[in-house]
Order: structure tokens, then sequence, then C-alpha cells
């Protein structure tokens, strides 16, 4: 079947994924009011933030409140970008194949260490309060190193009118679906998730290793730099080499080498992509 020998250039050996188990234990709350407690966060800030570590036994301090009786930790496991492209891999293989805050004068300061177990992780937070009974609140963040591999699905333009801008996202999607594209396999010099200022602007440039969608994929294959100007939006430029066609003689004419240019999306629009078959 067309486009197996590419899917299982890029499955294997990373078909294994890890499962996820949530993992609870009771973190010790501790006096911090002899401490500069204005530069630590309070719990209630971290609330669907994502923060960067350095992996397992990374630690945060939190400030709770003095009312605060007890605060529960709970873990489960986070994939990486790259590991959650896989699994979108494994999908188009599928297809293929087949509150208000408390008054707390004249009371002291509590803070709670978090030490990271797991190398990726969502973490939950709950507070349960001295003050009323049964009264707790949950707060969720996630704690992980820098992110820098992932997979796209790339489309190349010959002109920007080839693609249309929604306002709303500030984003880009494609006028029509692409008659070819490639997959890619990329590193992005900075974390992938943070968009960098510009006088850091070489972190949001990403480098690729490109092969496109078909039966024989190392028929055209290339090798770009990209950049991400926003979480969206990510534009390279790339050179493909694409082998020629065949003389009359039937001898190969060796390999073509062009200078090209795309924009690379999540891999999930690849999903889409292939539910025209016949087109790739």
């Amino acid at each position: 079947m067309k486009t197996t020998s590419l899917l299982s250039y890029l499955l294997f050996p990373l078909l294994l994924t890890s499962s996820s188990m949530a993992v609870e234990r009771e973190l010790e709350i501790r006096d911090c009011s002899a401490n500069n407690s204005s530069e630590i966060p309070s719990i209630e800030s971290m609330e669907n933030r994502r923060v960067l570590s350095n992996g397992i036994n990374s630690k945060f301090t939190f400030k709770v409140s003095p009312t605060t009786k007890k605060v529960l930790v709970e873990e489960s496991i986070k994939k990486s970008r790259f590991e959650e492209d896989i699994l979108t891999l494994k999908e188009i293989a599928t297809i293929l194949i087949l509150s208000p805050v408390a008054k707390t004068f004249g009371q002291k300061e509590q803070c709670v260490e978090y030490s990271q177990t797991l190398e990726r992780a969502y973490v939950t937070l709950k507070v349960i309060d001295s003050n009323e009974e049964n009264s707790t609140s949950s707060y969720h963040f996630i704690a992980e190193p820098e992110d820098h591999f992932y997979l796209s699905a790339n489309m190349l333009i010959s002109k920007i009118k080839e693609l249309h801008y929604i306002k709303e996202e500030n984003s880009f999607i494609e006028k029509e679906q692409p008659s070819s594209f490639y997959f890619g396999f990329n590193y992005k010099l900075g974390d992938l998730y943070t968009q960098y200022p510009l006088d850091k602007f070489y972190n949001n440039m990403s480098l690729k290793a490109m092969a496109k969608f078909s039966e024989k994929p190392n028929e055209s294959m290339g090798l770009g730099v990209g950049y991400h100007f926003n979480e969206y939006v990510e534009f390279f430029v790339a050179k493909v080499w694409t082998d020629d066609h065949e003389s009359v003689q039937r001898a190969n004419l060796g390999r073509t080498a062009a200078t090209t240019y795309g924009v690379s999306f999540n891999l999930t629009k690849a999903l889409g992509w292939i539910g025209n078959r016949e087109s790739y």
C-alpha cells in the first residue's frame, strides 16, 4: 500500500509509548514568614500555567493561605510534543492501513514545596482549608523541561495567496488541499511553546529534514530552516532534491535540486489531507 515505507521509517523504533498513571501525596506545610515571601508565587497564581523545569527532582515553592490545613499533590505523565506527534502518526497509519481571597491579618504566611517526580508532569494541587469543613480547592499546571523535537506536515507554496489568514487566531490555513506534502522531522532551537522576542529571534528558528508523503519518499527529500512567528505559524525555506524522470532509454537521469518555500502545520493537519488517498 502507498506510503507504508515512509510510515515504517518514521514509526520504528518509536511505537512504544508510556501509560499515564496519577500519583498523589501530601506536601509539608511550613512557616515562610522569615523568608522574602514577596518573591514566592501563590498557589492560586499557578492555575493553568506551564512552568519550565529540569525534570525529575525540580523543586517549586508556593504560598498558601494561613488557614490551609493540608495540601495534596497529584502528578500524571505528560507526553512531549514529539511523543504526541507519534500518536498522531499512528492514527495516520491506522487510516492508511485501516474563589474569594480570605483575610489573613495577623496570621503567619505558610508555604509548601513541591518536588517533581516525573520528567514531564500534569500537576494538580489540592488545598484543604481548616476554616471550612470539606472545603477543597484544586489548581492545575504543567511542569516540564524545554520541548524541542516535533513532527510536521509541510506544504510547499509559490505565493502567499495560496494561504488564508485567520485574524482571530493570527494563523494561516491552506485555501485548497495540496496535491502533495512532506513529512518533517524538526528541531526548534528554543522551547517549542515559547515565543521569543526579537533580541532572541534565533530561538524561534527550527531545523527541518523532510521526505515526500508517497510510496517512495526517498524520491524527494529536503533540508530546511523554519521560523516560528507564533504558536500557529511556521514558514520555512528548504533545499529539496527530487529524482528526475527516466529517459526514453529508461536510464536514470539523477536528481534535481531546487530551493522552495512553504508552511509547516501540526501533524494532525495531515489526517485531513490523507482522507483523499487518491491524491497521494
